[in-house]
């Protein structure tokens, strides 16, 4: 059998009080603003966005919406009116190491947009690096949408970027990124990332997240009718035995069960919508610990079953000790369309109901790897700084292949595309040849 595990929870928008503590492998944007600063509610340190982009333009938002929001990464955001694609350059990470990537857009009527009568929504696209992770949908001025994608650094720099689809000006307001280790998400490789469906306290009552969370995971509560929350004021340990999860305590010390109106008092089911009409492969993690003393004789123990499909037999929960159960690989099978199920059944040699205390659920999207080669990177980069030049320069310089740098062709053959063509033209320059353009060994016209 192969081991899985759950998570659960639609991604909208969320709050949550954060404190400082060691923030090694965290990058935190207040995109728009010039200055860095201590946000007040979450104790952490935000940067502007100066440093991680060229392009673009810094505003704030409207002043009647700043009385609606606490957030101050909110107040400011930057727009990108000119080039098709605007890309983040995040550094620094580790090569093949996982990152959690969190953005948020509030527009907040920055540009009166949807002061007009159409207010039609506003739509681009977001990738990372060369793959497309989603296309952002900005339906109201009011409300925060906020998207994460757990994924693999393929080199020294994570580039984020925005693309314009002829539906509105791309913005962003906040962009995060936190460090994880990677044996939490075993889905998520070189070749395939993991979009946030959802990630759930089951049975909580309250959002979780840094420092209790030290990769800054944000926890919703989650709670349904047919479910009952049972809980534990002792400490659940998430570090040792068979989890792989480091949960916070408190997400832990949380579960439910079934409830005595549910079709069946000793399973646990529920089922989710892929939005948007997509059927992608799933990764999940289910989280376990018993929180009830059981009794001489006591027994809890089910099968966990994902459409229908078993996928887990007999998990047995220990007392205090946390056991995370997830997909080694992606899973298919929608029962139909786009709908997809989880039930954990109680086995027949249990005395008790099956349980849940958290879970996460991501869609499974592919990586594109058809990245310009490293070398010639690293050329037009030199390039770019010896000029001088603004040209919109900014993630790869070849890929996607719809997007690439104004001036560059390219040849996508081979592993890597390589520059072929660099036309400088009406670029201003003055001054020597740089020898830097003598490196792009594959070029042929200039």
């Amino acid at each position: 059998m192969e081991k899985y595990c759950l998570a659960l929870v639609v991604m909208s928008f969320v709050v949550a009080a954060v404190y400082g503590q060691d923030t090694q492998g965290f990058i935190s944007i207040d995109c728009g603003n010039t200055n860095s600063f201590v946000d007040d509610a979450t104790k952490l340190t935000y940067t502007s966005d100066d440093q991680y982009i060229d392009t673009g333009v810094n505003a704030n938002i409207a002043s009647n919406y700043k009385s609606t929001i606490s957030l101050v990464t909110l107040f400011s955001l930057r727009s990108f009116p000119s080039g098709d694609r605007n890309c983040y350059n995040l550094k620094p990470v580790v090569r093949n190491i996982t990152y959690l990537i969190r953005v948020g857009f509030f527009h907040g009527n920055y540009d009166s947009h949807f002061s007009q009568q159409s207010k039609k929504p506003i739509l681009f696209d977001l990738y990372i690096g060369i793959s497309k992770w989603k296309t952002v949908n900005i339906t109201d001025a009011g409300y925060i949408f906020m998207y994460e994608a757990v994924t693999v650094a393929l080199g020294e720099v994570l580039y984020v970027c925005l693309v314009n689809t002829g539906q509105g000006t791309p913005f962003i307001s906040f962009l995060e990124t936190r460090q994880m280790k990677s044996p939490l998400y075993p889905y998520v490789t070189a070749t395939q990332f993991g979009d946030l469906y959802g990630r759930g306290d089951v049975g909580g009552s309250k959002y979780t997240r840094y420092p209790s969370d030290k990769y800054d995971r944000i926890w919703y509560p989650l709670m349904i009718d047919e479910w009952t929350n049972i809980s534990t004021p002792q400490r659940v340990n998430s570090d040792l035995g068979e989890s792989l999860s480091e949960l916070p305590s408190t997400v832990l010390q949380t579960a439910v069960i079934p409830s005595k109106s549910a079709p069946n008092s000793s399973n646990i089911y529920f089922n989710w919508t892929q939005q948007d009409g997509l059927i992608p492969p799933i990764g999940f993690n289910l989280y376990f610990a018993e929180v009830k003393q059981l009794p001489m004789g006591g027994k809890r123990e089910f099968d966990i079953y994902y459409n229908g499909k078993l996928l887990y037999q007999q998990v047995n929960p220990k007392y205090l000790m946390a056991n995370t159960i997830y997909t080694a690989k992606p899973q298919n099978m929608p029962i139909d369309l786009n709908r997809y199920s989880i039930t954990l059944n109680a086995t027949s040699n249990s005395t008790e109901p099956a349980l849940l205390n958290a879970l996460e659920i991501y869609s499974i999207l592919p990586v594109d790897t058809k990245m310009v080669d490293p070398a010639d990177n690293d050329v037009m980069l030199t390039i770019k700084a010896a000029y001088k030049l603004n040209k919109g320069w900014t993630g790869d310089p070849c890929a996607p292949a719809k997007y690439p740098w104004v001036g560059v062709g390219c040849d996508y053959n081979g592993n890597y595309s390589k520059i072929i063509a660099l036309n400088l033209s009406n670029s201003g320059l003055t001054g020597s040849v740089s020898p830097s353009l003598s490196k792009l060994q594959n070029l042929k016209i200039l």
